[in-house]
């Protein structure tokens, strides 16, 4: 960077010429018939030096241009960069904060000049502000992890590294901090954690099913025996009664291992209110043991969906799972419905209603955004209905919103296909009525 020379130093010097000639005039006179060339020297070498002065002054603001160029295009990627940059003095307080330091603590720029840096952070990275001041002069930078205060009070995490400008001297003049918020990052860690945990669970719970397996099969395989075997009808019905228990728990621990799975990507014909039947089916104990009333309306004659079932089922699941925890959380038993239906020519579709608090219009366009719950910390991940609709558009359909006068309900929409049916034949409405029916006398839900 070039430094222009002062108005004084060159005017100065345009001034010395005659002064030094007026002092040579007087310390050593020469013969009169020689003033006028010295006189005409004089004015020779000033009128010389006078571009060579205009020339450096050129070259001296040139570069000054383009040091002041480098300075703002400096200055404009600082301001417009993504990383959260702030510029310390030596004594703490916040001199400069670029746009996305001030976006993200909820600050305007103009209110974060010269407020101390420990107003932006958290009670317990405070006391990190002395060991900044200690590290970063003696070390190339600090780096380590802060939390962050906003201005609303709220926390989040940020990554940096912190380092200290020194002047000539070796004196901290200023502290430079380059920060990003690493609050997704951590989401996803956390998301990464659960799904593995959600993965460990999936094996034990395969194999706790699969040794229920054999039990139950001694159950139903010794009860035949003794049906047959016994005469008397109050006995035979008792008997009945445990081959239906069994049978039951048999085919519950059936969809529990298909459900817990790893499914393939391959999409087969399915029967939409068969998986609606099987997901219910999984839920059926923890609906009836909170109370909730449950309506299953099921349309006939719809055309199958060429669809991956678990996905689809995880979907569903996602839905009555959030339908059930929002009517509990509102204190009351509530019902939720459950209707599918046709969805215009080419289209089925399942709708999902319960009579909870419901979304509120301000939050109806944030629902399905990644991370985003309404939920306490350690209640949800905010996935759930994003991950719903990821898979609902992958299979060319839609997961919407639709409005009621009360409570919450959405729409599944998937699209009909043509491919021909397998040669086994699917199972009937009716017939899987009967597999997942509760024995009478165990909270049969209204259908």
């Amino acid at each position: 960077m070039v430094t222009p020379s002062p108005p004084w130093v060159v005017f100065g010097a345009l001034g010395a010429l005659p002064l030094v000639d007026f002092g040579l005039r007087r310390a050593v006179p020469i013969a009169s018939s020689l003033e006028g060339f010295r006189d005409l020297s004089m004015v020779i070498t000033i009128f010389s030096v006078i571009p060579l002065l205009i020339a450096r002054l050129a070259v001296e603001n040139s570069g000054a241009r383009q040091a002041d160029r480098r300075r703002l295009l400096l200055a404009a990627a600082t301001e417009h960069a993504d990383d959260l940059i702030s510029i310390m003095t030596p004594t703490g307080q916040v001199e400069y904060a670029n746009s996305a330091f001030c976006h993200a603590l909820g600050w305007g720029p103009t209110e974060v000049g010269l407020r101390p840096a420990t107003e932006f952070l958290a009670e317990e990275s405070r006391s990190q502000l002395d060991a900044i001041r200690t590290a970063a002069p003696t070390a190339h930078a600090w780096r380590g992890t802060l939390v962050r205060r906003r201005k609303d009070e709220s926390t989040f995490l940020s990554s940096g590294s912190v380092i200290a400008l020194t002047d000539g001297a070796g004196a901290v003049t200023n502290f430079v901090a380059v920060e990003r918020d690493t609050t997704h990052e951590a989401q996803l860690r956390d998301q990464l954690i659960h799904s593995e945990r959600l993965a460990a669970v999936g094996q034990l719970v395969s194999g706790v099913a699969h040794e229920l397996n054999n039990p139950l099969q001694s159950i139903v395989g010794y009860t035949d025996l003794l049906i047959a075997a016994e005469r008397l009808q109050d006995a035979h019905g008792d008997l009945e009664e445990i081959r239906s228990a069994a049978h039951r728990a048999a085919k519950i621990v059936q969809n529990l291992l298909a459900f817990v799975r790893r499914s393939s990507a391959e999409r087969t014909r399915e029967n939409l209110n068969a998986i609606v039947l099987r997901t219910i089916a999984l839920m059926q104990y923890e609906l009836a043991t909170t109370g909730l009333e449950l309506e299953e309306t099921y349309g006939e004659d719809l055309p199958p969906v060429l669809v991956n079932r678990e996905e689809i089922q995880q979907v569903l699941l996602n839905i009555v799972l959030n339908a059930e925890q929002a009517m509990r959380s509102a204190g009351r038993h509530g019902r939720l419905s459950i209707r599918t239906l046709r969805a215009g020519t080419s289209d089925v579709a399942v709708e999902i209603q319960d009579d909870g608090p419901g979304v509120p219009q301000a939050l109806a366009g944030r629902i399905f955004e990644p991370f985003f719950t309404t939920k306490n910390v350690g209640e949800g991940t905010g996935l759930g209905l994003s991950l719903a609709i990821g898979i609902a558009q992958s299979h060319g359909g839609s997961l919407t919103l639709i409005p009621v006068s009360s409570g919450a309900c959405f729409r599944l929409t998937l699209p009909t296909t043509t491919m021909p049916a397998v040669v086994t034949p699917p199972a009937s409405l009716e017939i899987l009525e009967e597999l997942l029916a509760e024995p009478q006398g165990v909270n049969a839900h209204p259908r």
